[in-house]
């Protein structure tokens, strides 16, 4: 029902991010979700939609490549195994520590594929959510691993924005007082490292003039992403700003969408905590821009 619906309204880079994970996440679950709706300026949606089991079996569609219970189930499928493939087996079953976790002391020897995927089975979705979790290019890339899947707190998930508020919230304070402080944050920007595609570097594009430009205009650097001519064009931008026309242009005929002045290149690296944000201004000299960064 429309009055139920929960809105969400593309106030910063964030929030425009998190549209778009979101967006992807109630696409994917077709006729289970139905009252949603993607507007210009805000998505409305029934947030008893966001479950954590769908959200598990969410996050397996969208990394299949980073499950290694994926791998081990499709490699188990597989008839007369090589010992190469029984040792590949193996060495997925202790990849990382919830798998440990779950196989124990288990080893497969060719025989005990049944045991092994009934195991994979009963655990997926803690499996799914703890990979997802801990993997530094996956969810640790982008937000405080302890907020997965919590409701809102008292500051932002997001690496770069959160700070222990206990042994810091007074000496960020206005005035030392605690009680001064406000943070924002939501459940729903778990959803925000679904917004971004690449490998060691991610990029996310803020282009949220209209809604479903924005959707659109992600989802072709998605399908171009992480080698793709574009790419280049927008390491010349950064290297140089004045000369960012040329390579508007070739951006549009790569991905078939306009950058506007205003818009964001939002960028997140693996190996560090800050987020590179550029935006395309005007200032009197065309194709100026500045950046800045948020550690």
């Amino acid at each position: 029902m429309k009055e139920l619906r929960e809105q969400l309204e593309p106030l910063d880079w964030r929030y425009s991010a998190a549209i778009v994970g979101l967006e992807k996440y109630l696409t994917w679950l077709g006729d289970e979700a139905t009252d949603w709706e993607l507007k210009e300026d805000k998505l409305e949606y029934d947030a008893n939609y966001i479950q954590k089991s769908k959200f598990a079996k969410f996050v397996e569609y969208s990394f299949p490549d980073e499950m290694h219970h994926l791998q081990i189930e499709e490699l188990l499928q597989t008839p007369d195994l090589s010992d190469d493939q029984v040792s590949l087996v193996n060495s997925k079953m202790k990849a990382n520590t919830i798998l440990k976790k779950v196989f124990k002391k288990l080893s497969f020897d060719g025989e005990n594929a049944e045991e092994i995927l009934s195991l994979i089975e009963e655990n997926r979705e803690a499996i799914t959510l703890e990979t997802f979790r801990n993997k530094t290019n996956l969810y640790r890339n982008y937000c405080n691993t302890f907020q997965l899947f919590e409701d809102g707190k008292e500051c932002c998930r997001l690496l770069g924005y959160y700070i222990d508020i206990p042994k810091k919230g007074k000496s960020i304070s206005y005035n030392f007082n605690k009680a001064n402080f406000h943070g924002t944050d939501m459940q729903v920007f778990d959803f925000i490292p679904f917004a971004f595609h690449g490998k060691r570097e991610t990029m996310f594009i803020n282009d949220n003039i209209e809604l479903p430009c924005l959707v659109e205009t992600n989802g072709r650097w998605a399908a171009k992403s992480p080698d793709c001519p574009a790419l280049k064009c927008l390491e010349k931008f950064a290297n140089f700003p004045t000369q960012f026309k040329p390579h508007a242009q070739e951006l549009k005929c790569s991905f078939s969408f306009q950058m506007f002045w205003g818009d964001s290149i939002v960028t997140k690296h693996e190996k560090k905590q800050c987020w590179e944000i550029e935006i395309l201004i005007t200032v009197g000299v065309p194709g100026c821009h500045f950046k800045m960064r948020i550690c």
